[in-house]
């Protein structure tokens, strides 16, 4: 069998690095990656991938195990779209 496409460490904070250890094309996790968990929910509190040209970094900003209907939502949101021009003029810059 093939091995594996990445070497994957943990720690005791929940979160994981994954190294691509052979050649993959367009590997979800990209060449490396740490994830990390919420202890209480297991859902990722944090995310960064490293691809080829291209970082990519996402944190939630709360958990929480309530779920509302707004939590569905999918409209456009202004707010929304100010963070994301705000995120690439800065990369654009940097």
């Amino acid at each position: 069998t093939d091995p594996g496409i990445y070497r994957v460490r943990t720690d005791e904070h929940g979160c994981f690095e994954l190294v691509q250890i052979r050649p993959y094309p367009n590997p979800t996790f990209g060449r490396l990656a740490q994830l990390c968990f919420d202890e209480d929910t297991g859902a990722m509190r944090y995310s960064d991938r490293h691809f080829e040209g291209l970082r990519e970094i996402i944190q939630a900003r709360s958990i929480t195990r309530e779920v509302a209907p707004s939590d569905f939502d999918l409209s456009r949101k202004p707010e929304f779209d100010e963070q994301i021009r705000g995120a690439t003029s800065t990369t654009a810059q940097g």
